[in-house]
């Protein structure tokens, strides 16, 4: 039987020859069960490259607030208009680690605690030094920039904090998401 008189059948109500029906119902059941299979995959990867973006901004900002003391410490005027541009990059980052901090607790609580243990370190000790770089003078010449022991931090531990934020974030995703948690918070 041809292709024409397998159509003329179907129209008139008859049954497919040999169980054709069932097989092309299930060939267009597969296709598109394959398609949506493939549509929901692909959304779940976009959503992951997503949040791994936003990760690594979050601990980017982590590193910026840590090297701001540094940014301030190297200035080499204190006119309003340098003391100012310092000011709002402080203000920016701030506001900036305020907003990761709500995102990461909302996205992920396991991952929270890490992020936020390494900004409160961080918070603490770039302060610090922030405080102690501000009361110095600009810098004025080549040699002023190499600050020796000119600034105090605890470099160390704060990058033990954030080797646990990034093993935390590394197993958000992929087939590790599934296993027992093996990040722990640094011993301090």
């Amino acid at each position: 039987m041809g292709a024409v008189s397998v159509i003329a059948g179907a129209a008139s109500g008859s049954s497919f020859p040999n169980g054709w029906e069932s097989f092309l119902l299930a060939v267009i059941g597969s296709s598109l069960f394959a398609t949506l299979i493939g549509g929901v995959i692909a959304g779940l990867r976009a959503s992951a490259a997503q949040r791994r973006d936003r990760y690594a901004t979050s601990v980017g900002r982590l590193v910026a607030w840590q090297e701001y003391p540094y940014r301030i410490r190297r200035r080499t005027s204190d006119t309003a208009e340098a003391l100012k541009e310092l000011a709002d990059l402080g203000h920016t980052l701030q506001e900036q680690l305020a907003g990761d901090r709500a995102w990461i607790a909302s996205e992920n609580k396991r991952t929270a605690v890490f992020y936020d243990q390494a900004c409160s370190l961080i918070r603490t000790t770039a302060g610090d030094a922030a405080r102690d770089a501000w009361t110095r003078s600009a810098v004025v010449t080549a040699a002023d920039m190499n600050l020796g022991g000119g600034l105090s931090t605890q470099s160390a531990l704060e990058q033990q904090y954030i080797d646990a934020l990034n093993t935390a974030i590394r197993w958000r995703f992929g087939w590790r998401r599934v296993l027992p948690r093996r990040a722990e918070l640094p011993k301090s």
